[in-house]
């Protein structure tokens, strides 16, 4: 489950990429290039004789042993690291001793050690020898990187990856993985509706795909090895710009792809162009001591999109989580405020105006609320009385982000927080249920259930917080603005 990079899939429908027939020429490697990656061949080839028969069966350690000892010999730098169980029972790249505070480069490793998207290898590839490029230049970048490496995958003992590959996951928690139960549990619109654009775009793929192969004679995988591909491409590749010669590539990249998530890691991955070589670089931070974990921050993304893009849900509440509400204010907001129809009629039509209503969406999270929230309440749950006496008649002073009184605020206040706790409450089970459930020993739940109650619980722990603040709003002195209380206030965008 770890990566820097995939893509949220939009609800539109998914096309190919349409690459000009001459920019095919800027993605060739140069002839150094091709060298560096020839003699990371050699070397491969030198190694692979003084290892085991290829006819004995690995184990997982004896995989990453031989990986390590080859991409050292390509002048990847990893002595000090291993791929271990940490004290908190997570596997992940491991300090093997402890680091001086002031190393700034943890991990290093080649570009020629990575798999890559490259149109250039790409077309060394079985399916790429045999359909034209004028046609799979046009397939998706993760879905040509999937390809090869399946094909990396077919050649068994005689790949240089082969044991990157083998120490792959045979499975994945992706959201195309995540049963009715699943979402059913999870309760997230937005990761329903991706996880069936995920299972549609697998399928709709492997259709392109068949079509290309029926056609030119070109060797398809099924739909099993495709997704099984696709899902590790999506959930440990990282999308790089590689400099001029390269530009931007996709690249699973041996090593790296096993660090795990932690927003507040103090590393960074990075491209040295002069070095050709990935890097994972150290921001300060404690030294690392023997036995210490080194993790990488994937971004800043929410829970929901933490299963969507690499399968898992981090175990709290991140920074860039957010409850979604459909609307700024609900009908019983307007029905709660005073007024004869031509008044609420008037209110209507200036909330519609300002498009503050269902379909459009709106997110809160502390620190971070979208302050037409609180504009359209304090619009909906104003008074006659109010829009004279502290408005002088003008509706429009009623939405700016200035309080219009205090009792106006105070109401705001309530009807928020009686919505966000209505939202809380609509599920079946406790924060300290949940809690319960996913710490019980013996429990029977799978990944993809246990994914599906820590988004719940998490979306339950936002929610709890936020009430507590709306609640503590109340005891506020008079003058006092609901939004500086709900913290920095910014709209969130989700780009799609």
């Amino acid at each position: 489950m770890i990566s820097m990079s995939s893509i949220l899939l939009s609800s539109t429908a998914i096309a190919f990429f349409s690459i000009p027939a001459q920019s095919e020429l800027c993605y060739a490697h140069s002839a150094h290039n091709h060298r560096r990656l020839s003699e990371c061949m050699h070397s491969w080839k030198s190694f692979k004789t003084r290892s085991r028969p290829a006819c004995l069966q690995a184990t997982d350690d004896e995989a990453l042993s031989r990986l390590k000892s080859w991409m050292t010999v390509c002048g990847a730098e990893l002595s000090a690291l291993d791929v271990g169980v940490s004290h908190e029972g997570l596997r992940g790249v491991m300090a093997t001793e402890a680091t001086d505070p002031n190393l700034k480069v943890a991990l290093r490793v080649p570009v020629a050690l990575a798999l890559s998207d490259d149109p250039e290898e790409f077309r060394e590839t079985p399916f790429g020898q045999a359909v034209p490029a004028s046609e799979w230049l046009r397939i998706p970048v993760d879905m040509r990187l999937s390809l090869r490496l399946l094909a990396e995958k077919a050649k068994g003992a005689e790949s240089c990856w082969k044991d990157f590959i083998s120490l792959l996951p045979a499975e994945y928690t992706s959201a195309r993985h995540l049963s009715d139960a699943c979402l059913r549990q999870a309760g997230s619109p937005f990761v329903t509706e991706q996880a069936g654009l995920c299972k549609a775009y697998l399928t709709d793929m492997h259709i392109e795909l068949s079509r290309l192969g029926s056609q030119y004679g070109a060797p398809v995988p099924s739909l099993e090895e495709l997704g099984w591909a696709l899902d590790a491409v999506h959930t440990r590749s990282f999308t790089v710009d590689a400099g001029e010669e390269r530009g931007v590539r996709r690249y699973l990249i041996p090593f790296v792809d096993m660090l795990n998530h932690d927003e507040n890691c103090g590393c960074g991955f990075a491209y040295d162009e002069d070095n050709e070589c990935f890097e994972v670089r150290r921001f300060g931070g404690e030294p690392l001591n023997a036995g210490d974990q080194i993790f990488l921050d994937y971004g800043a993304k929410s829970s929901e999109e933490m299963l969507v893009m690499y399968g898992f849900v981090p175990s709290t509440v991140g920074e860039a989580d957010a409850i979604t509400l459909g609307g700024a204010y609900t009908t019983e907001d307007l029905a709660a405020a005073p007024g004869d129809e031509d008044f609420r009629r008037e209110k209507v039509e200036l909330l519609n105006l300002f498009r503050y209503s269902a379909p459009r969406t709106f997110q809160i999270a502390p620190g971070n609320v979208d302050p037409a929230i609180v504009c359209a309440l304090r619009l909906a749950l104003l008074t006659p009385a109010e829009l004279e006496s502290e408005c002088a008649g003008s509706w429009y002073r009623a939405v700016v982000h200035a309080p219009v009184s205090d009792d106006n605020e105070q109401r705001v206040a309530q009807a928020l927080r009686r919505r966000l706790q209505d939202a809380l409450e609509a599920d079946k089970s406790s924060i300290e249920e949940d809690e319960a459930l996913l710490l019980a020993e013996g429990s029977d739940l799978d990944d993809a259930m246990r994914c599906a109650v820590q988004l719940r619980l998490n979306r339950k722990r936002l929610l709890a917080e936020l009430i507590r603040i709306v609640k503590s709003f109340s005891g506020r002195p008079r003058g006092s603005n609901l939004l500086d209380a709900l913290g920095e206030y910014m709209p969130r965008v989700r780009m799609l």
